[in-house]
């Protein structure tokens, strides 16, 4: 009986999930969005580790959050005024780019404020990504789909 109501469940979203781009795309969300998740424990850790203040543990939040909500309105311009795909790519490896950054100045114990500065660049690289997901995934599916 349990099988019954996941595959009721899962019906709707079934031919949308056939569209091999459409699985691709949401392979790629989950696979950023577990680094993104990774990376904001590890950056938190990483200033913990040097600091032991919670004043810098604040620091790193808001060096993630501030550029993020400033840069954001302009995200959704960027993707409907960009090849959304090559957008995606270019912000991911961008992204990629500054942790490998940020796991050098771990490493080398480079002071934090590079740390912050390269989660700044991080979230502002980061923002166009989402926008360019949502516009991406109507041109995958069908009508009824979405």
């Amino acid at each position: 009986m349990g099988e019954v109501k996941v595959a009721a469940w899962f019906r709707p979203y079934r031919s949308a999930l056939a569209v091999r781009d459409l699985r691709l795309l949401f392979t790629g969300l989950v696979v950023s969005a577990t680094g993104s998740w990774a990376y904001n424990v590890g950056l938190l850790a990483l200033v913990y580790e040097r600091t032991h203040s919670l004043v810098w543990i604040g620091a790193a939040g808001l060096a993630r959050f501030v550029p993020a909500l400033l840069a954001s309105p302009y995200g959704g311009v960027i993707a409907e005024r960009t090849e959304r795909i090559r957008l995606m790519v270019v912000a991911d490896v961008a992204c990629a780019v500054w942790q490998v950054g940020l796991v050098l100045v771990a490493l080398s114990g480079a002071p934090i404020v590079i740390a912050l500065v390269l989660s700044a660049m991080t979230s502002v690289t980061n923002v166009v990504y989402n926008p360019a997901v949502a516009a991406t995934i109507p041109s995958m599916v069908t009508e009824s789909d979405l």
